[in-house]
């Protein structure tokens, strides 16, 4: 009101003013402190009247109290300059009733806003009237454009205070654990919202690795041998994206064929989504990659089979850590695992993978794994991983099998190196009771001793190591005699 005459200014403009005034009212001054409301945004002197008042005397009223606010500001006459002596307080309480803190900061945003505006075309009005200079003017505008300015920048401050309250370290609140979606063994390998890189040599089996990790997603109850010692748990049946980059049609279409045989599936299940998008541009193929996944929807796991092919160029530092960061960023955004297939650069002993993309996915990703080819054997361990230890002596070891069609697993490491070493200790042992069908104690260790060209003492520790594995036993009479 102004003069006992209703404000002018337009019914959005006059329902917005009395919503921000009954959301403080309701809520304090305090959610609408970053945007600095004055006066001059309200069109409604009355309403900026009672803002003034609200901020000088604040110990005067008490937020979210109706039947307070409304006796402190009839007991100032500000009810009754609000235009209802008995009820102005009330109404306005009304007005903001489905108003929250962090909606009424965004309506004190729109209000400053339209308040710029409408001083704006007051400005222009009086200069086109000749009642205000071309310099009064131009100040005038820098002064509207500065505080405009000083609203986005408060308005970008509070959105990020915002993002960092949601984001604090909650001792009270601890996150759920995540679920495990690829394991090998106990070996955690990937989790939702991480990444998780696979590189090696050319030919070193890397799309055998991926088709067992297909085939794990697509039926838990496959045998983890058939599955290249892979695990998944996708109850839900969540989407497994899976793009080639590299192959030919023909061979993207053995690749999934032998996963779903590895999987012991007739037919693909309905969430499976594999391409061959070999013969597309690059930028076309990152965009299919965004433009399915989200489509998608619910995502269990996307696979890149030749992550490289999805970049102009892999040495661009500032292509390779935007693609890396949006990677990353959607595996967040869809709560999925994102797995990469990356070739390792020619002749490299440390496993260095090409480029600023390589380095950057080997910063960025949850486990970093590592296929290494070496007489026709394919090594796979995780050369560093964040929540799993799968070192390279007891990696699963995979070979091709012309008999089955495919590559199936072989022994670890360090199964081969305990079979030979068994395998060792049986010889040794037959040789000791040649001639011989059993052996006293001491007959035996001197026998071992007499045979290794070591000392009696050292003797005892190798009979130990035949009893224990089994080789030699007790008979009745309690001689030792060859057990195999």
């Amino acid at each position: 009101m102004q003069g006992g005459k209703m404000s002018t200014a337009p019914n959005f403009t006059l329902e917005l003013e009395r919503t921000v005034l009954g959301g403080i009212m309701r809520h304090g001054l305090d959610p609408v402190r970053p945007v600095r409301l004055s006066p001059q945004d309200f069109a409604t002197p009355a309403h900026g009247e009672t803002l003034v008042w609200l901020d000088r005397h604040r110990d005067k009223w008490i937020a979210g109290n109706e039947a307070a606010c409304q006796a402190s500001l009839e007991a100032a006459g500000i009810t009754a300059k609000l235009g209802s002596q008995h009820g102005a307080v009330f109404e306005l309480f009304a007005v903001a009733d489905h108003v929250v803190p962090a909606s009424l900061a965004e309506l004190a945003v729109q209000l400053v806003c339209a308040g710029i505006d409408r001083r704006r075309r007051e400005a222009a009005g009086r200069f086109e009237r000749d009642e205000m200079g071309a310099e009064e003017f131009a100040a005038r505008m820098r002064e509207l454009d500065a505080r405009l300015d000083d609203l986005d920048a408060r308005a970008s401050a509070c959105h990020v205070a915002e993002v960092l309250d949601a984001r604090r370290f909650d001792h009270e609140n601890p996150p759920p654990e995540p679920p495990v979606l690829f394991a090998i063994g106990e070996a955690k390998i990937s989790t939702p919202g991480n990444l998780t890189n696979v590189s090696s040599q050319a030919k070193a089996g890397k799309s055998a690795l991926l088709g067992g990790m297909l085939a794990a997603a697509m039926n838990p109850e496959a045998e983890q041998s058939a599955c290249l010692g892979f695990r998944a748990e996708n109850p839900e049946g969540k989407t497994v994206l899976h793009f080639d980059t590299e192959q030919s049609r023909y061979d993207h279409f053995l690749l999934v064929t032998r996963a779903l045989r590895r999987a012991g599936l007739d037919a693909p299940p309905p969430f499976l989504r594999s391409y061959c998008i070999t013969d597309l541009p690059i930028r076309q193929r990152r965009e299919a990659l965004w433009r399915e996944m989200d489509r998608a929807g619910d995502i269990f796991a996307v696979m890149l089979d030749g992550v490289a092919d999805l970049t102009i160029d892999p040495n661009n530092p500032e292509e390779a850590f935007g693609f890396v960061a949006e990677l990353h960023a959607r595996a967040i955004a869809h709560n999925c695992a994102i797995v990469t297939i990356l070739h390792e650069n020619p002749g490299t002993e440390t496993g260095k993978t090409r480029g600023h993309l390589g380095s950057q996915l080997e910063r960025k990703a949850e486990t970093l794994l590592r296929l290494e080819k070496r007489d026709e054997i394919t090594t796979l361990w995780a050369h560093m991983a964040r929540h799993c230890s799968l070192p390279k002596s007891g990696g699963l070891r995979f070979a091709w099998s012309g008999e089955a069609g495919m590559h199936v697993l072989v022994d670890s490491a360090n199964d081969a190196r305990s079979k030979a070493a068994g395998d060792d200790l049986m010889a040794f042992a037959a040789s000791c009771f040649e001639g011989k069908t059993a052996l006293t104690w001491a007959a035996l260790r001197d026998r071992i001793a007499v045979l290794a060209g070591i000392k009696p003492k050292s003797a005892i520790h190798r009979l130990e190591r035949m009893r224990q594995a089994g080789i030699i036993q007790k008979n009745l009479i309690h001689q030792w005699e060859f057990a195999a």
